[in-house]
């Protein structure tokens, strides 16, 4: 195996599967990824895609909101995944990542993040095609919401145009434009990280919760904490892709999928407590959030190692890769090690070291969310 950006260190055991692919499966060794420089993020997010008339044409924007919440959640019922495919869509244990030491830089390649995503999709799923995975995942009917995070200002969040390439892959399997929400917590947060603030007819709406119906009135509890739920997950779409930033967390050490739903609630400060544990499963067993989740895109162009959540410059290092899966738990364990390590690159202590261990993959694991046993997660890399 080359060098280049990422090395396999120790416990790695895997075989070669093709040119510049590898299956491999982490132990509690891990590995180690290279450092580079960080860099600024400055894309600015404009949604394209072939211009249609659907259901939504003759309503306002907050129109359709309104009457999409008061359905409670109606449009669930027409909207599933499609039933006829021989996609198996629930890869348990299997995370794809994809580097490219020239993804992600300061100039954004749309192009790049599109080839990208359908060269782990096409693996992921073991199809020839990528539209065969997103088709069996997603229906023409459904609307999905595609969960950002933009916590971490300008250089430390899901960078807009890697979400522009999942809207485009969805687009080309018939999801209506605008039957799509890229949304975060509040639109200032999405509008201060490139993001365009839109609610314009048969576009993808780009807006935060606060602009969305806010939150839900009634308590959804889960565990032993209550939360108001954001009407866009609790009541307007009928599934969710996350699209999580790779980052060090100070309290629950790791935040990546399962972390990643802490934006979708009302009061997310009160599931920080013991690392996170067991309140980062909790939440993300709540029903409208367990029920909706199909796919997770996990942003690490630019990722952090120290000093998360927020965006700290001696903390960020460029692994150049992106993950996906639809096992929240093995991608969130392959998001730990490479914090892990890059943080043993730099002298710095283990995040037990520090008392901040992710224990919550564990928990998750447990509680059947994922793999049942997050070390023997198959990691299958690919390289432009």
């Amino acid at each position: 195996m080359s060098h280049g950006e990422h090395e396999w260190t120790q416990m790695v055991t895997g075989r070669e599967t093709c040119a510049g692919q590898r299956n491999v499966v982490i132990s509690p060794s891990g590995f180690i990824s290279r450092p580079a420089s960080p860099a600024s993020i400055h894309t600015a997010f404009t949604p394209h895609g072939p211009s249609v008339t659907d259901h939504l044409s003759s309503l306002s924007r907050r129109r359709f909101l309104q009457q999409t919440a008061a359905a409670g959640g109606a449009l669930l019922l027409g909207a599933s995944r499609r039933g006829e495919s021989a996609v198996e869509t629930r890869q348990i244990g299997r995370v794809a990542r994809f580097f490219d030491p020239r993804f992600g830089g300061d100039d954004f390649d749309l192009a790049r993040a599109r080839k990208a995503l359908d060269t782990c999709m096409s693996s992921l799923f073991k199809v020839g095609n990528p539209a065969e995975a997103w088709s069996a995942l997603f229906s023409p009917s459904d609307v999905v919401a595609i969960k950002v995070n933009c916590l971490g200002g300008p250089n430390l969040s899901t960078r807009p145009g890697l979400v522009q390439a999942v809207i485009d892959c969805l687009v080309a399997v018939n999801v209506k434009p605008g039957n799509i929400i890229v949304f975060d917590r509040k639109s200032r947060e999405l509008a201060g990280t490139g993001y365009t603030v839109s609610q314009a007819a048969g576009s993808p709406i780009v807006a935060g919760t606060d602009e969305l119906g806010d939150y839900e009135t009634n308590l959804t509890r889960q565990g032993t904490i209550a939360s108001r739920l954001s009407k866009v997950v609790s009541s307007i779409c009928t599934a969710i892709i996350n699209v999580p930033i790779l980052k060090d967390h100070k309290i629950v050490g790791v935040s990546a999928a399962l972390k990643n739903y802490f934006g979708v609630i009302d009061n997310p400060n009160k599931y920080h407590d013991s690392a996170g544990d067991p309140h980062v499963p909790h939440c993300f067993t709540i029903p409208s959030i367990l029920g909706k989740d199909r796919l997770t895109v996990c942003d690490a162009l630019t990722a952090s190692f120290h000093g998360g959540p927020g965006y700290d410059p001696k903390g960020v290092w460029r692994p150049s890769c992106i993950l996906v899966a639809t096992d929240p738990v093995a991608l969130d364990y392959v998001a730990w090690y490479m914090v892990e390590h890059q943080r043993q690159q730099q002298g710095l202590k283990s995040l037990a070291q520090e008392n901040r261990k992710p224990e919550y993959i564990f928990t998750s694991a447990k509680m059947g969310l994922g793999i049942k046993y997050p070390t023997e997660t198959k990691v299958i890399d690919l390289r432009a």
